[in-house]
C-alpha cells in the first residue's frame, strides 16, 4: 500500500539523515481559498560504512 502526502511528509520531517537545504515558495489565492505553494531541498547525511563496507576498505589497503 503506497502511503498519502501526509504520511510521506511526517516520515521525510522526521527522517534524521536529511538536512534541509533551502526552501523557496509562497503564498496565493485561488477561489478564496489561500493555498502555499512551498519546495524543499535536502540532502542526505553521509552515513558511516556498513560493517561489509569497512571489511571490503581494510582487505583493499592490505593488498
Amino acid at each position: 500500500m503506497s502511503k498519502t502526502f501526509h504520511e510521506k511528509l511526517e516520515e521525510l520531517l522526521n527522517d534524521s539523515n536529511l538536512i534541509p537545504v533551502e526552501w523557496s515558495g509562497g503564498a496565493y489565492e485561488e477561489d478564496g481559498e489561500t493555498f502555499v505553494n512551498a519546495n524543499f531541498v535536502y540532502k542526505t547525511k553521509k552515513l558511516p560504512p556498513s560493517k561489509q563496507e569497512l571489511k571490503e576498505l581494510e582487505s583493499r589497503q592490505t593488498k
